[in-house]
């Protein structure tokens, strides 16, 4: 599913390039890259490393995280267990972990009272009495900061990310973008907190793929496809569906593979059961297949048959019972020693199918 071969995605060049950033692995690197790391290295300036360590344990499960805690906070955490070398091995998960996580604050600050939970002890810092009043301003002011950051790049993940919601999202997730990294260039820096570096420093190649090429590409990928999710065009999104097709083939199928008879296959089955409910959208309309060959039985009583009644097999509940009662009766015959019930009912069927040979033969 990689159209990007076919994406005119830079802005400045007149050429279309043949580059296709996977954009599951663009929004976790570009998490890492300009959100992670500036919150790390703000904790670390807050003296609050440590704290942050233990809010990442307690509420993520991430407590072997390295965030440049001290070794004593290592052995409380993790009881000189496995911690990760660097603060950026973090997996897709964890960075839906941290976006998803939410607290509430007892004391609210600049109007805040619900916050991601990876900033609570920035909260905590900036209300508690005990801190140095440096100490607790700057922290304020970082909560407010990263509270807008965390906001803002958790709204345009969900838009990139997105596998349900249908239409071209990218004018609403380039302004989110360009809002994100406005806030990061002007107010990340030695203003926030002391010893802070700028903003502009933690760009990576994703983060700049992010800001200047991404939206782009969800706006090609929604002209090419007519509106299909962005994040489907995710290879992660494909290993996902091949396991899922995997399951079918061994559980819903008769695993036949017939080279004559395409309703004997099982990928036939698949894409049946798979494929059209995935891809079928809502404002489609759906039209029943009227079955070939229907019931000839009904066909030679003079049944009217429509799309409601239509049915192939003889033995379908919707012929008339009688009618299969006396179809049986006359293949078989009677068996010797019915009761009286049986045979009265039996004498019945025949008179009512004699009767209607007589209105036919009228």
């Amino acid at each position: 599913m990689h159209v990007g071969r076919n994406m005119s995605w830079s802005k400045q060049c007149t050429r279309h390039k043949q580059i296709y950033y996977e954009v599951f692995h663009c929004n976790k690197n570009a998490y890492v890259d300009v959100l992670h790391s500036p919150l790390v290295d703000a904790y670390e300036c807050l003296g609050l490393s440590d704290e942050f360590s233990l809010e990442l344990g307690r509420t993520h499960s991430l407590g072997n995280l390295n965030v440049n805690q001290s070794p004593a906070c290592v052995i409380k955490m993790r009881d000189n267990g496995h911690i990760r070398e660097k603060h950026s091995d973090l997996t897709g998960g964890d960075c839906q972990r941290m976006l998803n996580e939410k607290c509430e604050l007892a004391v609210p600050v600049d109007g805040i009272t619900t916050t991601f939970a990876a900033l609570r002890p920035m909260a905590e810092a900036g209300c508690n009495g005990d801190v140095m009043p440096s100490i607790r301003n700057s922290a304020k002011k970082c909560l407010i900061v990263f509270h807008q950051l965390f906001t803002l790049f958790s709204a345009s993940a969900k838009l990139r990310n997105t596998i349900h919601t249908w239409g071209d999202h990218s004018e609403e997730h380039q302004r989110l973008v360009e809002e994100f990294f406005t806030i990061l260039h002007r107010d990340v820096n030695s203003k926030l907190v002391k010893n802070m570096k700028a903003g502009l420093t933690y760009l990576t190649w994703p983060a700049h793929y992010l800001g200047e090429h991404l939206s782009a590409d969800m706006a090609a990928w929604a002209d090419f496809t007519g509106g299909l999710p962005f994040g489907r065009s995710s290879n992660q999104v494909t290993e996902h569906m091949n396991k899922i097709i995997k399951r079918f083939l061994r559980r819903h199928t008769n695993g036949r593979v017939s080279g004559t008879n395409i309703r004997d296959s099982k990928f036939r089955q698949v894409l049946v059961r798979v494929g059209a409910l995935r891809l079928r959208r809502s404002e489609m309309e759906s039209k029943a297949i009227r079955i070939s060959y229907p019931c000839k039985f009904c066909v030679r009583r003079g049944i009217v048959l429509d799309e409601d009644s239509m049915h192939s097999r003889r033995t379908s509940s919707k012929c008339n019972a009688m009618d299969r009662i006396s179809r049986r009766m006359s293949r078989i015959g009677r068996a010797i020693g019915e009761s009286e019930s049986d045979s009265q009912s039996g004498s019945e069927s025949d008179e009512g199918s004699e009767s209607d040979r007589g209105s036919d033969s009228e």
